[in-house]
């Protein structure tokens, strides 16, 4: 079956009206290497009949140790220590605090020092989640949404590469999600909402869509395009949206 790339629909502009819930729920990862416990950051979606609702997640006290690494002004949103780099990472989640596009910055320090990953006003966050990429070798995952209800997500992962990070991945989706498998090497499911095949009588952002899910694996330093298929049906899009990220381990079947 031939698919169209679905259309990312922002609808940043009509959100005037709408205000933004999101709540944060913290959990500890562990995977099948000898490494500290890591932590995920993925806040649910509360959506109502005029879109996603979020707003800021609750201010974390700074620890004095990070102070000095988060500006005047700006309000430390979470904490998460991994070892995606051999001497190990603490990554560092801060925004201005505006409640309806806040600028959010999200910093790895290491070795002391603060390397900067992204920088940019959002219609509101939506996760962060470490995994293992091959081996040993660890990726993290981040999610935002760039109109205010939240009906988009861009999904990126960061992975070390010479003192710093690359970002080898990112993807745009309509109220999408990303499914990470962790085997000897990573696979991604990437949800997208797509509209093409929505009733004629009944398609709006929040509507249930079917789904154009695109495979991905980890091979030769990349992640690869290995297949593309349609949702049988139409899928409750605040169900799928709703959490962005589904970390699962190889053997585990989580599908619609």
């Amino acid at each position: 079956m031939d698919f169209q790339q679905p259309e990312v629909h922002n609808w940043c502009k009509y959100g005037a009206q709408m205000r933004v819930f999101i709540s944060i729920a913290a959990a500890f990862l562990s995977f099948a290497v000898a490494a500290p416990a890591r932590g995920q950051v993925q806040p649910p979606l509360d959506v109502e009949a005029f879109g996603g609702r979020s707003e800021a997640l609750p201010q974390l006290k700074v620890p004095s140790d990070l102070r000095q690494f988060i500006p005047d002004g700006n309000f430390l949103r979470a904490i998460i220590k991994t070892q995606i780099s051999p001497e190990g990472e603490t990554w560092l989640l801060y925004d201005n605090g505006d409640d309806s596009f806040p600028k959010i910055h999200l910093d790895a320090i290491r070795a002391g020092k603060a390397i900067k990953l992204y920088d940019d006003a959002v219609g509101g966050f939506a996760g962060l989640v470490p995994f293992s990429l091959q081996g040993k070798r660890q990726a993290l995952a981040f999610a935002y949404h760039v109109g205010f209800d939240c009906g988009d997500t861009t999904f990126v992962i960061f992975a070390a590469h010479r003192g710093t990070y690359d970002k080898i991945f990112e993807h745009q989706t309509s109220e999408g999600r990303m499914k990470i498998v962790q085997d000897s090497a990573a696979q991604l499911e990437v949800w997208s909402a797509d509209w093409n095949f929505d009733p004629p009588a009944r398609s709006c952002v929040w509507c249930p869509h079917r789904y154009h899910i695109q495979s991905y694996s980890w091979r030769g330093g990349k992640f690869n395009l290995t297949g593309e298929r349609l949702s049988s049906k139409l899928l409750d899009t605040p169900e799928i949206a709703g959490k962005p990220f589904t970390l699962l381990t190889a053997g585990r079947v989580d599908s619609p």
